[in-house]
């Protein structure tokens, strides 16, 4: 089983670029931030493999993404649909040029492999 990625480096080192190859071919949301967390249901649907979550400046971001990974489905309503539809949860790619790893909970380590650029 695949797991979640967390992508860190200094800024232009290619963070963004290697989570688009690592993602190449699947269908796959972008969000900014995890503020954007709570309008996944405008973007996921069932066909969904992955979500990239860049610029990622806190702890505390890391810590709304492991609350994400704690369920093995998402359900959510489009807009506009009564139908709630409920997927596997897609893989995360989190990317982040202020937090390690090394600052990261335990948790994150065994659900995160780790490439620092």
């Amino acid at each position: 089983m695949q797991k979640n990625t967390f992508i860190t480096g200094k800024q232009s080192s290619g963070k963004t670029t290697k989570a688009k190859e690592i993602t190449e071919g699947k269908e796959t949301v972008y969000l900014n931030n995890t503020d954007q967390i709570r309008e996944l249901r405008f973007e996921l649907n069932e066909k969904t493999e992955f979500i990239v979550i860049d610029d990622l400046y806190e702890k505390s971001d890391l810590e709304e993404i492991i609350v994400l990974l704690q369920f093995p489905t998402i359900r959510f309503r489009q807009p506009y649909s009564k139908k709630l539809t409920e997927i596997p949860t897609p893989k995360i790619i989190a990317i982040s040029n202020s937090i390690s790893i090394t600052k990261a909970s335990e948790i994150l380590k065994e659900k995160f492999n780790y490439i620092e650029l």
